[in-house]
């Protein structure tokens, strides 16, 4: 049989090579791949008298898993999908069920090269937040429309030489990098599919930050495929507010291309994709199932059950950063006494709350109180005068990146005051914004944040030559996820054993990251300086 042309495998292996082990019988699949990607085996597998084609593997060595045992998760996972499909069919699934059952028998490889017949948002509910490169999602230009165009019509050719053109023009544009290596990637055919989940919406320079991040371990990995033949290919999903996660999830779980999902954010309807992830299987990355370990100064990061019961890694963050800005803040006030401002409509503004709170009662200070700028009738004025009525001599912006317009307010109302208070914050305010619009009030504002740039550091070096500027810590922490994705996915390119390498544990090697950061994370101070955004003259360095 030629390694081109559709193939249907369920799970069997049909020739006498023991060493050919899947994850068990499961509903017959039509695959266009060298691999099924249901289970994993091989097209030669399900040859009958046929023996292990060489160089059929997109490595030297192909990677078995053991035999599963009967009661393994690998034999569990198949017949609740398929028992899951059956209910949606039998209790009004109606018209969605057959779409979800016909979706996932639909071939992804063209028969003759390889290339995706079509694009996850061809069968997309949420079609027009979605893009592997046919559509603009963020700073459209026309250049960067031409290319779309040229990649919507399948002309790789014209797709490369456009995009190209739009890098060139917006050096620190990631998302026309991604759709360029992207038709790279569907000229070579036969592309290894992640996609992004960011909110390009509710807060773009944020979703270009992690962007960058995610494009730079792209652009790095095609320079050097691990499996030869197939390069990275990065769909960008926007996480709208106006439409279900879940149901963007749905449609990343029916496109049999996906392999892997980074990002979402760290509310409830994040919790409920993720337990849709969990029951598909689609491996994903995402701040409140990821946990990281460090031993002999090496990182690993794992998946983790929702329901485990352990500190995630948001949770273990989140603690060393109220710790980290408490003892800052006790280091320059005398007998500390602080106020928090919060939004108690996020998990992160209630998470950073609730661990500073803790973190200032176990450093002895004194917490004057906690102020929710989400509830109706806050004034800034009114909350500062208060804070200095009752003692505080420190803010604490426990904020999220939807308030980064009233932390502005904040900065610059506390730098109005006769006596300013010292004030610090999270990482959710290390934007651009804070700087230029924040003005002279920024200055000596101090953030904890897990990465900051180092002219010295070669992380640091190769992201501000891709980018033609300083990065920050979300390029540096989603350059780091995306590597230890890209790491399961070239282990085995499927579903179901990336996720088991995911939950076992992957390095993290990418940007060196010191995830010491859970006893202590960095800090930066806004100072003056060249590097800034435009339209501010203060950048944030680190904190000598």
């Amino acid at each position: 049989m030629s390694p081109q042309g559709e193939w249907q495998c369920d799970g069997i292996p049909k020739n006498n090579d023991p060493s050919y082990q899947g994850s068990g019988e499961h509903e017959p699949y039509v695959n266009n791949g060298p691999f099924c990607l249901i289970c994993g085996l091989p097209k030669e597998a399900m040859s009958a008298g046929k023996t292990k084609i060489q160089g059929s593997s997109p490595t030297s060595t192909t990677t078995v898993s053991p035999p599963p045992t009967p009661n393994s998760p690998q034999n569990k996972i198949l017949p609740l999908v398929i028992a899951l499909l059956g209910v949606l069919l039998l209790t009004g699934g109606g018209f969605l069920g057959y779409q979800v059952l016909t979706r996932e028998r639909t071939p992804v490889a063209n028969s003759e090269n390889g290339e995706a017949d079509s694009f996850i948002s061809q069968q997309a509910r949420n079609a027009q937040g979605i893009s592997q490169g046919e559509k603009i999602l963020l700073n459209s230009t026309p250049t960067k429309e031409s290319a779309a165009q040229a990649f919507a019509a399948k002309d790789w050719e014209g797709a490369i030489e456009q995009y190209e053109q739009a890098a060139q023009e917006q050096a620190h544009d990631p998302e026309s990098k991604i759709y360029l290596n992207n038709a790279r990637a569907r000229k070579a055919g036969n592309p290894l599919t992640l996609t992004v989940v960011i909110p390009l919406g509710s807060n773009p320079n944020a979703a270009l930050e992690v962007l960058r991040g995610v494009g730079l371990a792209q652009e790095e990995y095609n320079q050097n495929p691990q499996l030869p033949g197939r390069l990275l290919e990065i769909a960008i999903a926007n996480e709208s507010s106006s439409s279900p996660t879940t149901t963007l999830a749905d449609d990343l779980i029916q496109a049999p291309s996906v392999l892997g999902v980074l990002g979402h954010g760290v509310g409830p309807e994040t919790e409920a994709a993720i337990q849709r992830y969990a029951s598909a299987p689609m491996p994903v990355i995402a701040p409140i199932n990821a946990d990281v370990t460090e031993s002999a100064g090496r990182s690993l990061l794992k998946t983790i059950p929702l329901d485990q019961g352990n500190e995630n890694l948001l949770k273990s963050y989140l603690k060393a950063l109220a710790t980290t800005l408490t003892q800052y803040t006790q280091s320059e006030v005398d007998s500390l006494a602080g106020v928090i401002f919060y939004n108690g409509d996020s998990r992160y503004g209630m998470g950073v709350q609730q661990a500073l709170t803790t973190a200032i009662q176990l450093n002895n200070g004194r917490l004057v109180q906690a102020v929710d700028v989400a509830q109706p009738g806050f004034e800034v004025e009114t909350a500062l005068a208060q804070a200095q009525d009752q003692g505080a001599n420190a803010i604490f912006l426990a904020l999220s990146k939807d308030y980064l317009d009233l932390a502005t307010e904040l900065i610059q109302a506390n730098a109005a005051q006769n006596n300013p208070l010292t004030i610090v914050g999270g990482d959710e305010l290390y934007s651009p914004n804070i700087l230029v619009n924040s003005g002279e009030a920024v200055a000596g504002l101090v953030l904890a944040v897990p990465w900051s740039f180092q002219s010295a550091d070669s992380f640091s070096q190769k992201a501000y030559q891709m980018w033609k500027g300083r990065v920050s810590w979300r390029t540096a922490a989603a350059y780091d996820a995306t590597q230890a994705l890209i790491s399961a996915v070239v282990a085995n390119p499927n579903r179901v054993a990336i996720q088991q390498k995911l939950e076992q544990g992957v390095m993290i090697v990418g940007t060196n990251t010191d995830f010491s950061i859970f006893q202590a994370v960095p800090l930066v101070i806004a100072v003056e300086g060249p590097q800034g955004p435009p339209g501010s003259n203060y950048q944030f360095d680190p904190l000598p």
